[in-house]
């Protein structure tokens, strides 16, 4: 599992955020963690400024590498990308559980590399700008196998000269361009389950003495009231060793932070932040596309907090409740919002009980956007997939041969009567393909085609091309008309400037003289 973000053009900077901006930033979209911040931002900052530094004295001031530990939730993941963001850089996401020991069968560590490079159009000066986050660390602690540890130990073997710094040119026998991985940026994490447990031993065997229990000073916690924040923090090397982390390996990493499970606090502060990347405020404005505004009441959210809290997922579980709840009523958005309803209440008995929210119906505060939207899925925004899906349609098409093989839409699932009506079409227009071409274009703007284009023909028991079409044009435009709000009809334009462009006459139709072999 991994991924990887591409920076956007609109947040390059000219110069390194300070370690104070970082935070900044950083308090918009992740709440609480305030040292586990604190120490990211420092340790982002040192090694970029080191790369800068070296670069102009050749001086190299050493690794600034971060070790993440902390539950799963807590906002590890979050923390780093939201910098890479921030600073403009490469950012590569990947899972150790994935890599086996360099030279073993499986998937190497030095495959890292490869998504830092397809970002990078494989420059690897722009390569070693980038920050590696690797993720679920504490899956490749020490086990006993019975053998080699070929996905523990011997990652965590692998890992160790790349974290240092060597020239990395191949990638399983395969040539790459060489990178310096000694310039990039490297931040390992992980939940680190049971740690815990091997601090507190260590830390109530240190406790004792001989022949009695010390007392602690006032106001100093005995170590089994400590809770497992206050705990892991105190992990050292040798508790990390003890877990299956070979010593070297976290040698490695300049800094080691913690991060807290999030409390009920967090979890509701996190429902209620007006961020993009908030659960809420995203499921909020796939409402507000349909002109409908989802409110959740301020109950509810403090119940979505408690009950996400019991699940021991953090951040995570927000997102699953969120589901729950939401999926019950929002594939209903479109046809409420055909109803004129404008909002949705889910309050906290809704939320507890499963029942219907509540609907309220009036005028919109915000447009409806959502029919507009959806008759540009198939146009000029259509995604990867759409058109490789039309690609392949277009090639199943033209499989089947047609007199003036002039391409429509939806040729392979018309009906028989469609495709005799179209192939007649072409007959008569054999003189004149650029018509049928012009009627095949209308249609794919339209995001119509030839069962539509033949039922058309049928309604109006017209042959004419140019009358199907302005009927279709009308109806699309009733359709579009009676879901928008007199603001959106701007929208509608390229469909009215598709009427008034030239067609040939009915007359050109009828002089072919074989209307006979119609369907009517």
């Amino acid at each position: 599992m991994q991924s990887t973000t591409r920076p956007s053009s609109s947040l390059s900077r000219r110069s390194l955020l300070k370690p104070a901006e970082m935070l900044a930033g950083l308090d918009q979209h992740v709440l609480g963690q305030s040292r586990a911040k604190r120490t990211l931002c420092s340790a982002i900052y040192n090694h970029f400024l080191s790369n800068a530094s070296r670069d102009e004295n050749g001086e190299d001031l050493g690794r600034n590498h971060v070790l993440m530990a902390g539950p799963t939730g807590s906002g590890k993941t979050m923390m780093v990308k939201q910098i890479a963001l921030m600073l403009n850089v490469p950012f590569v996401q990947t899972c150790a559980s994935t890599l086996v020991e360099t030279g073993y069968r499986g998937r190497p560590v030095e495959d890292i590399f490869r998504p830092l490079l397809e970002q990078t159009n494989s420059d690897p000066r722009k390569a070693e700008r980038g920050i590696i986050f690797i993720d679920e660390i504490d899956k490749i602690r020490r086990q006993d196998v019975g053998g080699r540890d070929v996905s523990g130990e011997g990652v965590q073997n692998s890992l160790l000269t790349i974290l240092e710094g060597r020239i990395c040119d191949a990638i399983d026998s395969t040539r790459i361009p060489a990178i310096d991985t000694s310039r990039i940026m490297f931040i390992c994490a992980g939940a680190f389950v049971g740690l815990k447990d091997i601090v507190l031993r260590r830390l109530q065997h240190d406790q004792k003495t001989i022949g009695f229990q010390s007392r602690p000073a006032s106001g100093v916690k005995r170590v089994h009231e400590l809770d497992e924040y206050e705990c892991i923090r105190q992990a050292t090397v040798d508790d990390f060793n003890v877990y299956g982390m070979i010593p070297e390996f976290i040698g490695r990493f300049s800094r080691i932070t913690f991060l807290h499970e999030l409390s009920i606090e967090d979890l509701r502060a996190i429902l209620r932040q007006p961020s993009q990347f908030s659960s809420l405020h995203q499921r909020q404005q796939i409402a507000l596309l349909h002109g409908i505004a989802l409110e959740v009441s301020d109950d509810a959210l403090d119940a979505l907090a408690e009950r996400a809290k019991t699940m021991n997922t953090g951040a995570r579980a927000i997102t699953r409740l969120l589901g729950d709840v939401l999926d019950r009523i929002e594939y209903r958005f479109p046809e409420l919002a055909d109803d004129r309803v404008s909002r949705v209440i889910i309050d906290r008995e809704c939320l507890l009980t499963g029942s219907e929210p509540k609907l309220v119906r009036g005028r919109r505060d915000t447009r409806r956007r959502d029919s507009v939207l959806r008759n540009r899925f198939l146009g000029d925004g259509a995604t990867g997939i759409q058109k490789a899906a039309n690609s392949t349609q277009r090639t199943k098409s033209t499989s089947k041969p047609k007199i003036g093989g002039v391409f429509v839409c939806g040729w392979t699932t018309a009906s028989e009567q469609a495709q005799a009506f179209w192939e007649q079409l072409e007959k008569h227009y054999s003189k004149a393909p650029s018509t049928l071409e012009t009627v095949s274009s209308k249609l794919t703007r339209m995001a119509l085609g030839l069962q539509e284009f033949y039922a058309a023909a049928v309604a109006i028991r017209s042959r004419d091309p140019n009358t199907i079409i302005e009927h279709l044009i009308r109806k699309r435009l009733e359709t579009l008309a009676s879901q928008c709000d007199d603001e959106d009809m701007d929208e509608l334009l390229p469909l009215e400037e598709m009427e008034g462009e030239e067609w040939p006459t009915e007359d050109y139709y009828h002089s072919t003289g074989a209307d006979d072999d119609l369907p009517f």
